[in-house]
């Protein structure tokens, strides 16, 4: 079966072992859930999908996580919505900071990590299109 919605999905698949989550979802399909409110998720990244011409808005989706993990990352949201909206400004030291706190209080968030490092590498580097 080959059709835009099989790609993207694959897309997605692909990319939970990247970011270490579980449930990785769309924008799109984010704003078409019904009572999307019920959710638990946040926003991770956008990224440029083969095919499309505008890149595509990535959400985890953190219910199926245990209940410990799932009450660290409600804890920790909005701290971690203001180091991703820091990283996307290219500000990786403040972004760094942020996830260190953040990895202080949840130490196995697996997407804090990823952009700890990543910010450490681009702050170091200079910021390397993906």
């Amino acid at each position: 079966m080959i059709s835009d919605a099989v790609n993207l999905g694959s897309r997605l698949e692909s990319l939970t072992k990247l970011y270490g989550v579980s449930i990785l979802i769309s924008e799109k399909t984010l704003l078409n859930l019904e009572e999307a409110y019920k959710y638990n998720y946040r926003f991770l990244d956008r990224v440029n999908v083969k095919g499309k011409k505008e890149s595509v808005g990535l959400f985890e989706i953190f219910d199926g996580d245990t209940e410990e993990q799932k009450g660290l990352k409600k804890q920790t949201k909005s701290k971690f919505e203001e180091a991703i909206f820091l990283y996307f400004q290219e500000k990786f030291a403040a972004a760094k900071q942020i996830m260190s706190e953040i990895l202080q209080i949840n130490p196995e968030d697996k997407v804090a990590q990823f952009y700890l490092q990543r910010s450490d590498k681009f702050q170091n580097n200079g910021r390397i299109k993906d």
